[in-house]
């Protein structure tokens, strides 16, 4: 037959008795429904003693309420009442028993009857029972190894059962929702998602693992900003390391080539520019010498191809003069402007200043005029005693177009060798002449009224410095020195200036005589007549020069008939006429002057 009985409220069980069973207190007899009953009663009023006593008072209380309420059910109500208290004793009987009777019926139930396992005491179980136990209550072992896969409730899919927050608790599924994602923790955190560089090894990325990359380029990061590596091409490769290829052209500032040059002792392809002044490092002189020359209105040449000029009613003079001076570049000699007279008021159209005209065939490549205009290259060395702004100009022949610009010479600057370079975009406006006359005037000012005084860079018209022009001319103590100066037009427009280079003082002279040359001649008459000679000049001249007479030698028996005939760039004819025979004329100089 089946009992079911209830232990401690909800749970329940179910056995079948089989009669002729024995007890766990070594007495032999028969267990009988109504001793599986009073176990089971036992068991339960061990744990619900005191709820009995007050059920049964309550049953009481209500038993009286239905005598009250139903006057024709009083006989039943006292039936019921009398039931209660009867219940309430034996509750109480039960109760007092409670404690033998669990000990008794727990040993019965816990035996060979039931085969139960017990809550309150120690049991001493097969591993076969006890996996039989937790079978049959779906329990989890506490032995190592005794819990089967099959065992454990089910999961999420694509998940691990754990816990990802920082804190004890009851495990969940931690889902991997995205494909790649890895289980690892990130701060207080245990789930999955991206591998940051805390997760990865130290040297654990080999380079078969990194992403494959084209040929002939290298990982790197030409892209502004922080951000993920990219291919550099060789050529970017070089710009961000700072190298020079020699497989290909590059696009190198001024800066970047003269470092690459140094390193490899190279010298700039603009060091191979040539110098369009004529005499930048002041070593000739051919007409004057070191002998000071003074200009009030007019021009003269201290050195050959600088003059200085002055315009100015009344003015100041102001003197130039060839000084033996090193310079920084080791030239030997400087031009030298001084006061002579003073000017303090400069009207606005005085002008004071030292100026080159260059050639119009030495600066045809520089391509003024046309939009291929070329940059020029000037360079200039200067020392002062009075501090203050000066005006730098180039010009074109007709004088209508002029680019100005300025240097500076501080408090602190006074009496200092100073150098000071303009690099000068090309004119691609005006007419600029490339023929043998004046292609363009080089000038530096000295005090120059308003008519002269342009906005800066180019412009139309004829000017030479800015308003801000300081005035040398003020006082007779005022010197200006000129040196190692050097004009290249840039062909390239790298801006990049070459170095300095002392000229060739025996070239430089032969440049000069196309300008300005002496001839020293002498002719015997053999007998009374007259003798026509050809005197070639040193050089051929820039064109047919003047001649002056600087000194008249001596004369015997013979006079000069022609100073200068049929004068050409090459030379001219010198005529001689004797009034005896072998009358002469000697040592007679002239000087022949193609300047422009």
């Amino acid at each position: 037959m089946n009992v079911t009985f209830r232990l401690k409220g909800t749970p329940t069980f179910k056995f079948r008795y089989t009669p002729g069973l024995k007890g766990d207190k070594g007495d032999t007899g028969d267990v009988t429904p109504a001793a599986l009953q009073a176990l089971a009663d036992a068991e339960a009023a061990a744990a619900a003693a005191l709820a009995s006593q007050t059920v049964a008072a309550g049953s009481a209380t209500a038993a009286a309420g239905y005598a009250s309420s139903a006057s024709g059910s009083a006989s039943a109500a006292t039936t019921s009442a009398g039931n209660a208290a009867t219940s309430e004793t034996n509750a109480a009987a039960s109760a007092a028993s409670a404690e033998d009777s669990a000990e008794e019926a727990a040993n019965l139930i816990g035996g060979t009857v039931t085969q139960a396992v017990r809550w309150d005491v120690a049991q001493s179980l097969s591993g076969a029972e006890q996996q039989q136990a937790r079978d049959n209550i779906a329990a989890l072992s506490s032995a190592n190894n005794a819990v089967a896969n099959a065992n454990l409730r089910d999961s999420a899919g694509l998940s691990v059962i754990g816990r990802s927050a920082n804190s004890p608790g009851d495990p969940a599924d931690i889902a991997a929702g995205t494909d790649g994602f890895v289980l690892r923790r990130s701060g207080t955190t245990l789930g999955f998602g991206t591998t940051d560089t805390a997760g990865i090894t130290n040297d654990a990325v080999t380079n078969a693992k990194l992403a494959n990359v084209a040929t002939q380029t290298i990982k790197g990061r030409t892209a502004a900003g922080t951000g993920d590596p990219e291919d550099l091409t060789a050529t970017q490769a070089a710009a961000v390391i700072g190298a020079v290829r020699y497989s290909a052209s590059q696009l190198l500032s001024a800066s970047e080539a003269a470092q690459a040059r140094t390193n490899v002792v190279a010298a700039s392809k603009n060091d191979r520019l040539r110098d369009r002044l004529i005499n930048g490092g002041m070593q000739c002189s051919i007409e004057n010498g070191s002998t000071a020359v003074d200009v009030t209105n007019g021009v003269a040449y201290p050195v050959d191809q600088w003059l200085i000029a002055a315009a100015s009613t009344p003015g100041g003079i102001l003197r130039g003069q060839r000084v033996a001076s090193i310079t920084p570049q080791g030239n030997t000699y400087r031009l030298r402007a001084s006061v002579q007279a003073a000017d303090t008021s400069i009207a606005a159209g005085d002008i004071y200043l030292i100026q080159q005209p260059i050639e119009g065939i030495e600066i045809s490549d520089a391509l003024f005029g046309t939009v291929a205009a070329n940059s020029i290259l000037l360079r200039i060395g200067v020392r002062a005693n009075l501090a203050g702004l000066y005006g730098v100009a180039l010009r074109n022949n007709g004088l209508n177009r002029s680019w100005t610009g300025t240097f500076e010479i501080l408090s602190g600057q006074v009496n200092t060798d100073l150098s000071f370079t303009f690099t000068i975009p090309g004119d691609t406006s005006g007419t600029w002449i490339m023929g043998n006359v004046v292609g363009m005037y080089v000038s530096v000012a000295l005090a120059v009224g308003s008519t002269f005084h342009g906005g800066g860079g180019w412009q139309s018209g004829s000017f030479v410095t800015l308003a801000t022009q300081v005035n040398f001319m003020a006082s007779t103590s005022n010197t200006f020195e000129l040196f190692d100066c050097s004009l290249h037009v840039d062909q390239d427009n790298l801006g990049i200036f070459p170095t300095y280079e002392m000229p060739d003082e025996i070239a430089e002279l032969v440049r000069c005589k196309r300008y300005a040359c002496f001839t020293e001649v002498g002719l015997q008459v053999p007998a009374i007549g007259s003798l026509l000679a050809r005197i070639p000049f040193p050089v051929e001249m820039r064109a047919a020069p003047t001649t002056t007479v600087t000194t008249t030698g001596t004369a015997t028996n013979a006079s000069v008939a022609t100073e200068a005939g049929n004068v050409t760039a090459r030379g001219t004819t010198f005529q001689v006429t004797a009034t005896a025979a072998n009358g002469f004329v000697a040592d007679r100089v002239r000087f022949h002057n193609a300047r422009m």
